[in-house]
C-alpha cells in the first residue's frame, strides 16, 4: 500500500467517525432528505471506496455544511479524533463479534454479479468504512441506528473525558 492510500484512508476514517458520533448526537436532527442522501453516500462507499473518495467526501461534505448543528459539532468531533492516539482509536472500535451483534439488520443488499476479491490486505483500514460506516449508512434513518451503538458510546466518552 502506498503511503498516498495511507493517508486517503486515514483521512477517511477519521472522516467517516466523526460523521457516526455527531449522529449518535441526540441533538442534531436529520430530514429525510438528508437521512436520504446518507443512505446514497453509503451505497457509493459500498462500491467505489476508496478509489472515488474525493468525489463521496465532496459530497459528504456539502450535506454536513448544508446543516449547522451537525456541521459545527461535526468539525469540532473532527478536530478531537485528529488529535486521539491511533493505537487507543483502535483498540475503542468494535470487534467482529460486537459488529455482528449490533449491526443486525434486514439488510438491503442486492446481489449484482461476481465482484472480484480486491488486493488490499486485510488490515488496511477499509474494515471501518465498509463494516461499519456503510451498513449505518445504508440503514434508513442513519442517525438512529447510530444512537443504539454501544461502541459510538463507548468512543464518544473517550473523546469527550
Amino acid at each position: 500500500m502506498l503511503i498516498l492510500d495511507i493517508i486517503i484512508l486515514m483521512s477517511a476514517n477519521t472522516t467517516l467517525l466523526a460523521l457516526l458520533l455527531v449522529l449518535k448526537d441526540f441533538d442534531v436532527t436529520l430530514t429525510p432528505s438528508e437521512n436520504t442522501e446518507l443512505e446514497t453516500i453509503g451505497e457509493q462507499l459500498a462500491l467505489d471506496f476508496p478509489q472515488r473518495w474525493n468525489d463521496i467526501q465532496e459530497r459528504l461534505m456539502k450535506l454536513i455544511s448544508s446543516n449547522t448543528s451537525l456541521y459545527q459539532r461535526y468539525q469540532a468531533t473532527k478536530a478531537k479524533l485528529e488529535i486521539m492516539d491511533s493505537h487507543l482509536l483502535a483498540s475503542l472500535l468494535p470487534n467482529k463479534g460486537e459488529l455482528e451483534k449490533e449491526l443486525v439488520t434486514n439488510s438491503k443488499r442486492e446481489v449484482r454479479g461476481y465482484k472480484p476479491p480486491r488486493l488490499a490486505k486485510p488490515d488496511s483500514g477499509n474494515e471501518i468504512v465498509n463494516d461499519i460506516v456503510v451498513p449505518i449508512l445504508r440503514s434508513d434513518e442513519p442517525s438512529e441506528k447510530a444512537k443504539q451503538l454501544s461502541f459510538l458510546e463507548r468512543l464518544q466518552k473517550k473523546l469527550y473525558q
